[in-house]
């Protein structure tokens, strides 16, 4: 009968070593999996939730996972929803969400702009940066496809027939015939409103208006139903 050969020591320091490598390799995947659907923003952010601003600190560590948004700070974790993510006086936000892009006056083209995407407006232009990759947009809104618009644009916001005036890098978040909820970055001020059955509308210079309790835009032409299967658009070109 053959003797079953003894491993070495040279073959088990091999096997060893391969055992470890394969380790740091699901490691690896693990990490640069996380670090694409994760967002340090290193600094301090806030976010209103419900009508209330919540603070977190520069150690914040948010996560989307298939949609689902959350935050790490001091060992605690917050669901988040599609309320933009905010930084303490700077004309920036982050997206913790995919969202549609349109930009009316310039084209009827359709983009999606992906979750993390930063977006920062200086002097009348408005920028998106992620993965230091950046572009340039002039005017339009973004759209969660569900309840939540941000302006890059200036837009005449009416509550029935109350009128505001929002700067770019404002949002609103409206439930049909149950509240609005508006951030203006004029004056970074925020406010909750429970609305009955009371038309809420967003005005454009450039021409179109959108009615944000029926996610209906009209363009000049007539009304047409704003697009919302965000994640099946392309993506907008950036360099």
């Amino acid at each position: 009968m053959r003797r079953r050969r003894q491993p070495t020591a040279a073959s088990m320091i091999q096997i060893g070593l391969a055992g470890i490598l394969i380790i740091l390799l699901v490691l690896l995947v693990v990490w640069w999996g996380d670090g694409l659907n994760s967002y340090d923003p290193e600094e301090g952010t806030y976010q209103y939730v419900a009508g209330v601003k919540v603070d977190f600190s520069e150690k914040a560590t948010y996560r989307n996972n298939k949609g689902s948004v959350s935050v790490w700070d001091d060992g605690e974790e917050h669901t988040l929803d599609s309320i933009p993510i905010l930084y303490e006086n700077e004309r920036k936000m982050t997206l913790p969400v995919n969202m549609i892009i349109m930009m009316p006056s310039q084209s009827a083209t359709v983009r999606r702009v992906n979750y993390f995407t930063t977006i920062k407006e200086k002097n009348g232009i408005v920028t998106l940066e992620k993965d230091k990759k950046t572009a340039d947009v002039f005017g339009g809104f973004l759209y969660d496809g569900e309840d939540t618009y941000v302006f890059l644009e200036r837009m005449t916001f009416y509550i029935g027939s109350r009128k505001i005036v929002m700067e770019p890098l404002s949002y609103a978040n409206v439930a049909y015939k149950q509240y609005v909820e508006y951030y203006n970055s004029a004056d970074n001020s925020h406010e909750w409103v429970s609305i009955d059955d009371i038309e809420i509308r967003a005005e454009s210079d450039s021409g179109y208006t959108i009615d944000l309790g029926k996610d209906v835009i009209d363009m000049g032409s007539g009304e047409m139903l704003i697009y919302s299967a965000v994640d099946s658009l392309k993506v907008i070109t950036m360099r």
